[in-house]
């Protein structure tokens, strides 16, 4: 699956360089992207309201399955969706329905980060939207794509984000709690996989042990 994964990137890399040279290129792949995940949201909560049997396809089996991935990738989808919201609203010109789609998928983007409540992820989006409204304050040079005003949107969104980073196991749990929603994803801690790296390094110095190979080195180590 890395190999898989790293030859999937690198054709993503070489095809994006040479079919987006153009504005509106660019722009209809995020038109797309920002569709797409209204499609996504609608389709999650329409599970979420009326039961798991509802869209299952006899694929979607679970309180926690999605079109995205596994639970935290979704996190990780709306995260990215959140700051491409943000960016919008504060650096372009949108008439009122564009600008209500745009608002409705960054409030939505934001509840589902609730839901998951995947500290990582706020932590990017807080970081990612403090420097949004960082440079819409003083780096932003071309005030034709700048609205006017002090960019209180992302700073809203930089308090969110740290009151559900710091405080995740108190606020991030409740609406979970209130859908029956749960999911637990086991993973090591960093000290952890920190002694079994140094481990495997002192017996494979130049090149460790392998793509998918962290699973034996665990077992070797742990």
């Amino acid at each position: 699956s890395t190999v898989a994964f790293f030859t999937i990137a690198f054709l993503i890399l070489l095809i994006s360089s040479t079919f987006f040279q153009s504005k509106e290129r660019i722009l209809n792949f995020y038109i797309g992207l920002l569709v797409s995940s209204a499609i996504v949201i609608v389709f999650q909560l329409i599970r979420i309201l009326f039961g798991t049997d509802v869209l299952s396809f006899s694929i979607f089996t679970n309180q926690v399955s999605n079109l995205v991935g596994k639970w935290n990738d979704m996190a990780i989808f709306f995260g990215l969706i959140s700051i491409l919201s943000l960016a919008t609203i504060e650096f372009f010109s949108l008439n009122n329905v564009y600008k209500a789609f745009v608002y409705l998928l960054l409030i939505a983007s934001l509840l589902f980060l609730v839901l998951v409540n995947f500290p990582i992820v706020w932590g990017f989006v807080g970081v990612l939207a403090l420097v949004i409204s960082i440079f819409n304050l003083y780096g932003n040079k071309t005030p034709k794509t700048k609205n006017s005003g002090f960019p209180i949107i992302s700073i809203i969104v930089v308090i969110i984000s740290a009151v559900f980073f710091f405080f995740n196991a108190t606020f991030g749990t409740y609406l979970s709690t209130k859908l029956g929603i749960s999911q637990i994803e086991a993973r090591p801690s960093i000290n952890s996989t920190i002694e079994v790296a140094k481990s495997t390094l002192e017996n494979n110095l130049l090149f460790g042990s392998g793509p998918n190979r962290f699973t034996p080195e665990w077992l070797l180590y742990k």
